[in-house]
């Protein structure tokens, strides 16, 4: 792959990602960078967030059924998305806790017949506090 110079675009897109920290999506990081930046466009937008994934400078969180979310954090670390309002969170390892720290180690302890396993990605899932909050009160 060549080497990618640093645009401002591109520069605009990490500090969006960066600035907002709570796992954005693409449509909310067009949001961010377009109130600073309004002339740039979606497509450069998002075109400059794969850049940045590929070369790893964000992280990319697959969610089933949902847009994918962006991450600033690119140490090896596990996420859960709320199953009522899709939020996505950093998790992290209890004290002695038995998952590994990389994901990605988790194929050194699995097989797959006629595959060779190169990268897994794990996400927990769970309602969040605001969502459990919002039910006890419903409930009530």
């Amino acid at each position: 792959m060549p080497i990618q110079r640093n645009t401002i675009q591109r520069a605009l897109v990490l500090d969006a990602v960066r600035s907002l920290k709570n796992h954005p999506t693409t449509d909310m990081v067009c949001e961010y960078v377009r109130r600073y930046n309004p002339a740039i466009s979606r497509s450069t937008v998002y075109r400059n967030l794969n850049l940045l994934c590929e070369e790893g400078h964000l992280l990319r969180i697959p969610v089933p059924n949902a847009a994918d979310h962006i991450d600033h954090r690119i140490d090896p670390h596990y996420h859960a998305v709320c199953r009522k309002c899709g939020h996505v969170f950093d998790v992290e390892l209890k004290e002695g806790g038995t998952l590994t720290e990389d994901p990605s180690c988790l194929c050194d302890s699995v097989s797959a017949k006629g595959l060779k396993l190169e990268d897994c990605f794990v996400l927990f899932s769970g309602i969040c506090d605001g969502c459990a909050a919002n039910e006890a009160e419903a409930g009530e």
